[in-house]
């Protein structure tokens, strides 16, 4: 059975209330009510709060005169007849599992009471079994109790009430996450002369969201063309993270005191076009303190809404009347992803100031022949870059510079439609423009990118790491959602690498970049994605692989 209720947002509190019947063969039998999570969001004038129970089917226990042994019949056995029971002067136990959804911003109290007017368990014949506390996991006390699995509630085995009595948050309101799971716990111990049969309860599980006059206002995200999802953080660009709201929308508790900045994250090929609000009931703004990323404040509004949306980036491969990666001041950088041009080649690429206040490359570098200087790159002597080596040429990696072009203009997912490159493979002796081809314990100085412009720092503490950790507040491998806020903020191509025997490897599944770091003797940071699963930022590997180059501004 499907059951949800769905109210408007008044100054009320919300209940939910599923009553489910409780069987004993003797059996405490659990709970057999269902109901589908919703998918909600709050993006009306008025706003709604929403609430849906699911309550899992539990094994049963009987009781008989003569079984020999205790037994429990399996999930959703519609009937325990051909199992045994538990004999009288025995215990058993079986739990429920109580699930909540809801989209109200506080979350949600739980609470259980007996439905009927006093909390035996009993037969048709008028036999009994007494709620009551057990004292022990022991037969011989004649009662039943419950508990919970949730710290700071009915941890400890309890009397079943006629009165609501909450075992998952308080009576006021609480900040419990929609769908986590409460676990309840019913434990029966039969006395000496228990008479067999089949003994029943009726429990009523009431979910409750908090009246308006104790919760936050609600901001809602909508999210248009182009925009793939964002974060709301509280207070600063790099505040606390209070929701990651994705391509089915979602809304985010707010204090109308405080300032709410939008990081967007964009789909393949977009860029932002406009941010707005509802100008009665809050504003964005820009702030230049925040590398011009915008925030939402509300004037105190029930609800409230911001809405993204994207445009196209161009296309184009070369535009000579873009600005030049080498002139182009940090400062000036922009917080929403913009082109500029390397004026080795005129390739294209976008860039963008991020959390972190550094300028990132957005995409891969595609530099393919030339001669560097310092004029143009982070060289301090010329560097001329080798030839394209086939897979079969691809020898003395570690300590000769290469790189290959076989993928250069092949299309992978990410970003930017229709110049979705994978880049050059360069090893990490042409990475480092021939500096480091050997064994040792400096850091590359010099490298492949454009003139004040270097590969970010790795390790522990380097600027890959700390930007991951700036998005996500993981330090270390991030996974999930998270992994997916990395990979959408940098846009992050799955280009793979090559082996250092010239093999290609995990195209379309990893995504590799050099940093400017050691990591001990020989080896070199070289963070990694793994699809949209994981991000590796203290990854380290071999010098003689080939993968991508992503630049940051000095």
């Amino acid at each position: 059975m499907n059951t949800y209720i769905r109210l408007a947002y008044k100054r009320l509190a919300y209940k939910l209330v599923i009553t489910c019947a409780v069987f004993v063969t003797l059996a405490i039998l659990a709970v057999s009510v269902l109901a589908n999570p919703l998918s909600v969001s709050a993006t009306d004038a008025t706003g709604t709060i929403e609430l849906s129970t699911q309550i899992d089917t539990a094994i049963s226990m009987s009781i008989t005169g003569n079984a020999d042994s205790e037994t429990f019949c399996p999930n959703n056995a519609v009937s325990c007849s051909t199992f045994g029971g538990i004999l009288p002067n025995s215990y058993a136990s079986t739990s429920s599992t109580v699930r909540v959804y809801t989209n109200s911003p506080e979350g949600y109290s739980l609470s259980v009471r007996s439905t009927n007017s006093n909390t035996n368990m009993s037969t048709t014949s008028g036999d009994t079994i007494a709620a009551g506390v057990l004292t022990g996991e022991t037969g011989g006390q004649g009662v039943w109790s419950y508990k919970t699995d949730n710290t700071g509630a009915i941890t400890n085995w309890a009397a079943m009430g006629t009165g609501d009595t909450v075992i998952k948050g308080t009576s006021a309101q609480s900040e419990n996450v929609t769908g986590n799971a409460t676990v309840v716990t019913y434990g029966l111990s039969t006395s000496d002369d228990q008479t067999s049969g089949r003994y029943t309860t009726s429990l009523t599980y009431t979910a409750t969201a908090p009246n308006e006059s104790s919760v936050y206002p609600t901001l809602a995200v909508n999210l248009r063309a182009g925009i793939a999802g964002a974060q709301v953080r509280e207070g600063s660009i790099t505040g606390a993270i209070k929701g990651l709201v994705t391509t089915s929308g979602g809304t985010v508790r707010i204090d109308p005191a405080k300032k709410y900045y939008i990081v967007p994250m964009y789909n393949s090929g977009y860029t932002l076009d406009t941010i707005t609000a509802d100008a009665t009931k809050g504003s964005v703004a820009s702030d230049a303190n925040a590398y011009g990323y915008y925030y939402y404040q509300s004037n105190g509004s029930a609800v409230n809404i911001v809405t993204l949306s994207g445009t196209p980036l161009t296309t184009a491969t070369t535009d000579n009347t873009l600005p030049a990666m080498q002139t182009l001041a940090s400062s000036s950088c922009p917080s929403i992803p913009t082109a500029v041009q390397d004026s080795r080649d005129n390739s294209v690429y976008y860039v963008q100031k991020l959390i972190d206040g550094n300028c990132w490359m957005l995409e891969n570098l595609r530099l393919t022949s030339g001669t560097l200087t310092s004029s143009d790159s982070n060289v301090v002597t010329n560097f001329t870059l080798p030839a394209s080596a086939a897979d079969s040429n691809w020898v003395n990696a570690a300590t000769t510079p290469l790189i290959n072009t076989d993928y250069n203009l092949s299309t992978v997912t990410g970003f930017g439609a229709g110049r979705n490159y994978v880049g050059v493979y360069y090893n990490y002796a042409a990475a480092s423009v021939g500096t480091i081809v050997s064994t040792g314990t400096d850091d590359d100085i010099y490298n492949v990118c454009p003139a004040n412009w270097t590969l970010p720092s790795g390790g522990a503490s380097g600027q890959f790491q700390v930007l991951s950790e700036m998005l996500t507040g993981v330090n270390g491998s991030i996974s999930g959602n998270n992994a997916l806020v990395v990979r959408n903020v940098l846009s992050l191509l799955l280009a793979g690498f090559m082996n250092s025997d010239g093999a290609h490897s995990r195209y379309n599944e990893h995504g590799h970049f050099w940093s400017t770091s050691r990591s001990g003797n020989s080896l070199i940071y070289n963070p990694y994605i793994n699809g949209t699963r994981a991000v590796h930022p203290q990854n380290d590997n071999s010098r003689g692989l080939g993968v991508s180059v992503r630049c940051i501004h000095q």
